[in-house]
């Protein structure tokens, strides 16, 4: 009804998505996604969550680490995707084998994947630290296990510590970890996380700023699509510390 100017689209990441912020683009609305996602051609200012994890992979490989692991949940979101592809290119490029048992898609706890009316796996509902607590029980379970391994996010790297706690595992000298997203409780775990800080206050400022210019006709017709840098927070779970001294 024209009762608003502009949009802004947060989404989860998930490709079923893309259709119906196309449509709300067709009506003529000015929209400005927070995520980039195959086959939508709008406004876009995003964090590049698969640099990030490139950049993440190759800080354990100048670490020394070769044996490196990921564990990530089992969502088809490109949040996840994104994040895979980012290890995978790394090591690639570093030259080291993949070991796919290394790679946990974790599901909520560890029963078959579940799937809603959408076909989306059911994973929403349960917390990170559930998720990561998962995927490392299930990485220590191997035979062969990787001295290094990325994890989805702050709170999955939590509950990742948590089972190599309870396991007898010791972090980071036996397996060295980081998350994602450099939250508050990622300084106060009980071995502060190396991660990637993503500047949030800076995309909103940018999104907002795109779509003001959008609906005030100041952009050329052609989508824009503009990246913000993450940045790497080294801390004590990556091992990098006690490599120093």
């Amino acid at each position: 009804a024209r009762m608003v100017d502009g949009f802004i689209a947060m989404g989860r990441g998930l490709v079923e998505t893309a259709p119906v912020y196309q449509e709300l683009a067709r009506s003529g609305s000015p929209l400005v996604t927070l995520y980039p996602l195959p086959g939508l051609d709008v406004d876009c200012v995003y964090i590049d969550t698969r640099k990030a994890y490139r950049d993440l992979t190759n800080h354990f490989v100048k670490l020394g680490h070769k044996k490196i692991g990921l564990m990530i949940n089992a969502s088809r979101s490109q949040f996840s995707v994104n994040r895979e592809q980012g290890f995978r290119s790394a090591m690639k490029a570093a030259k080291l084998a993949i070991n796919e048992d290394w790679i946990i898609h974790a599901s909520p706890d560890g029963s078959p994947f579940n799937q809603d009316e959408a076909g989306e796996i059911k994973l929403w509902d349960i917390s990170d630290y559930q998720s990561g607590y998962w995927a490392m029980t299930m990485l220590l379970s191997r035979r062969d296990r990787p001295t290094a391994a990325l994890c989805l996010s702050d709170e999955s790297a939590i509950g990742a510590l948590r089972a190599a706690d309870l396991a007898g595992v010791k972090i980071p000298e036996e397996i060295a970890l980081c998350g994602y997203d450099d939250k508050e409780p990622a300084r106060y775990a009980r071995v502060p996380l190396t991660t990637v800080h993503q500047p949030d206050e800076k995309l909103a400022e940018e999104a907002v700023s795109l779509l003001l210019d959008r609906i005030a006709g100041r952009l050329p017709a052609k989508a824009i699509s503009r990246s913000i840098p993450a940045t790497l927070v080294v801390r004590d779970s990556c091992g990098a510390r006690l490599r120093s001294h």
